[in-house]
């Protein structure tokens, strides 16, 4: 089997087409970019607060984490707002605004997604967030 080698920028733009089209509600062609041995590496929150620690693999390690984030999470904005790509890597800087279910609290974070892509595949993604304030929101 040949391997289908891509460009940074061949890359940057399925990274663009799935978020954009993720931000709109259709989590599919996402899904779809995923391989088999994709893992999502994610931040550290203590347990107690919120039980949402990686890493999650695959498909439906990826629909785990997003369940749960919907359990603790109405996101109310998620806006992919820079794409910096170089050899096997994207770098995406984003907005996002949510409120916490349990609390009502509302938290606005800039954050950054490294993906790296295999193929035409996305295989890893680590996500950096703002954990300080999204554990401040967790606080009644």
């Amino acid at each position: 089997k040949k391997e289908k080698t891509m460009s940074a920028q061949e890359n940057k733009q399925l990274i663009q087409k799935v978020l954009n089209d993720f931000a709109e509600g259709n989590a599919d062609p996402f899904l779809n970019a995923l391989a088999e041995d994709m893992v999502l590496e994610t931040a550290k929150y203590p347990q107690d607060i919120l039980k949402i620690d990686g890493p999650y693999q695959g498909k439906e390690g990826m629909l785990e984490f997003l369940g749960l984030s919907d359990q603790f999470f109405e996101v109310l904005a998620f806006e992919p707002r820079e794409f910096i790509a170089e050899d096997d890597k994207v770098i995406v800087l984003l907005y996002e605004k949510a409120r916490v279910k349990s609390t009502g609290k509302e938290i606005e974070q800039d954050f950054v997604q490294i993906w790296t892509l295999r193929d035409g595949k996305i295989v890893h993604c680590k996500l950096v967030e703002d954990t300080y304030a999204i554990l401040e929101a967790f606080k009644d």
